[in-house]
C-alpha cells in the first residue's frame, strides 16, 4: 500500500503543477502524504488548499489529524474548532475534537462533541465506541456497555467494541 500512496502523492504532485489551484489535488495529495507518515508535507498542502478555498471543513478536520499525528494538540484543537465553525453539524469535526479532547483527560467537554456527533449522525459507530472509551475510563462502566453496544449495533463485525465490551 505504500507503494500506492507514493504513487498517488505523485499525481497529486503533478495535477497541483498543471493546475496549481486545485483544491481537490492539494487535499488528496495530503491524504496521500499522511498515509505515507510525511505529516509535515501533507500540512503543507492542507494549507495551501485552505488558502485557496478557506470554507472546506473536511480539510479542517484533515489538518487537525495532521497536527495531532505531530504532537500539535492545541493546534489540532484549534482546526477542527474551525471546522466546527464552518459548519455545526459536521460530526466528524466533533468527532475528532472530542477524541482529542478526552486525550487530554478534558471528560465533560470531550463527552460533549461524542453526543453532538452521535446525534448528528444516529449510527456513527466510531463515535459510540470513543464515548464508551471514555465512560470506561472513567469508571462509569454502564454507560460504556451501553455504549460499546450501541457500536455493534450499528457495525456488527466491530471487532474493537466487542473486545472493549469484554473488558469492561
Amino acid at each position: 500500500q505504500t507503494g500506492e500512496a507514493l504513487r498517488a502523492a505523485q499525481l497529486f504532485e503533478r495535477a497541483i503543477e498543471i493546475d496549481p489551484s486545485n483544491v481537490a489535488a492539494y487535499c488528496n495529495g495530503a491524504l496521500a502524504l499522511g498515509q505515507l507518515g510525511r505529516w509535515d508535507a501533507a500540512l503543507g498542502r492542507y494549507d495551501q488548499a485552505l488558502r485557496l478555498k478557506e470554507d472546506l471543513t473536511q480539510a479542517h478536520v484533515q489538518r487537525g489529524e495532521a497536527l495531532r499525528a505531530l504532537g500539535r494538540s492545541a493546534a489540532a484543537l484549534a482546526s477542527y474548532r474551525r471546522a466546527i465553525e464552518i459548519d455545526p453539524e459536521y460530526a466528524e469535526a466533533h468527532l475528532r475534537c472530542g477524541q482529542l479532547l478526552q486525550e487530554q483527560q478534558q471528560w465533560e467537554a470531550a463527552l460533549s462533541h461524542h453526543d453532538r456527533a452521535i446525534e448528528l449522525v444516529p449510527d456513527y459507530d466510531e463515535a459510540y465506541f470513543t464515548r464508551g472509551n471514555l465512560y470506561a475510563e472513567l469508571k462509569q462502566f454502564d454507560a460504556a456497555l451501553a455504549s460499546y453496544d450501541q457500536a455493534i449495533a450499528c457495525r456488527m463485525g466491530y471487532a474493537e467494541a466487542y473486545a472493549n465490551r469484554g473488558i469492561v
